[in-house]
């Protein structure tokens, strides 16, 4: 597949996942986010969008690790940064928790989602 009609299969697989999520159908969300990751194993907002899914499914660990890409590929994805805290959370990992939250807003400082713990 050539570079231009990878970069639109990605966005139209993204496109859809994105339209799969907000009508609800989450398990199907995840496969398209899996497929657009899949061709742009870097895209974090693919990475965060699959994060979002699975934690609105309670799949907290693989919510963890998908939040945790996003950050790894957008280090300064504030909007990443503080879901990835709200899953630790959850998960009552809170020293690590504190410390995602800190981040956000050490990257966006009037971010006030992030000053609700």
């Amino acid at each position: 597949m050539n570079p231009e009609t990878q970069l639109l299969h990605y966005e139209a697989l993204y496109n859809q996942s994105l339209a799969l999520h907000k009508s609800g159908l989450l398990e199907e969300a995840i496969a398209f986010y899996d497929k657009t990751i899949e061709i742009e194993p870097d895209i974090y907002i693919a990475w965060y969008g699959r994060g979002s899914a699975l934690y609105s499914l309670g799949r907290l660990e693989e919510a963890l690790t998908s939040y945790s890409k996003a950050v790894e590929n957008e280090p300064d994805y504030y909007i990443g940064w503080h879901s990835l805290g709200i899953v630790l959370k959850c998960l009552f990992i809170l020293e690590e928790a504190v410390t995602c939250f800190n981040k956000a807003v050490e990257i966006k400082s009037d971010y006030y989602k992030a000053w609700q713990l």
